[in-house]
């Protein structure tokens, strides 16, 4: 399976891509360098985020399991030179649910990171990646 888009250069550190998808993609350079972002690095955490997200909300809706709410916080540190890689990433997944729904949703973050998950594949190869499943409880009158 092989995918190819393009990149284009808009002006200055802007570049705008395009995929199979049709669907652009923006990429800057962050607000600190006068660019109005997102940057590069912060798509790359964001594309594992989605992954993951996606492959967690597939396997929970396979097997039934239900949550009001559900986000993922993830967070990276990069080396100090060049190229500045991501040395750690950490993915807390936050779900509004039930206490008693916990191993269902660690197993399927497990699933995600250590099977299914192609882009913290790509990531764990260079990268330490901690994960953590953080339950919110429903509030009154929420449901499923």
């Amino acid at each position: 399976m092989t995918t190819k888009l393009r990149l284009d250069h808009i002006s200055g550190m802007r570049f705008v891509a395009q995929g199979p998808s049709g669907r652009p993609i923006h990429f800057d350079v962050g607000p600190e360098r006068g660019g109005e972002g997102p940057t590069p690095m912060e798509t790359l955490l964001a594309c594992a985020a989605a992954c993951t997200g996606m492959d967690v909300v597939s396997i929970l809706g396979k097997t039934g399991v239900g949550f009001s709410d559900f986000w993922i916080d993830i967070e990276g540190r990069r080396a100090e030179t060049h190229p500045r890689v991501y040395e750690e990433i950490r993915i807390e997944y936050h779900f509004v649910g039930q206490e008693k729904n916990r191993g269902d949703y660690e197993k399927a973050a497990r699933l995600s990171i250590e099977k299914y998950c192609s882009v913290s594949a790509h990531l764990k190869a260079i990268a330490r990646l901690e994960w953590e499943v953080i339950i919110h409880p429903e509030r009154a009158g929420a449901g499923f």
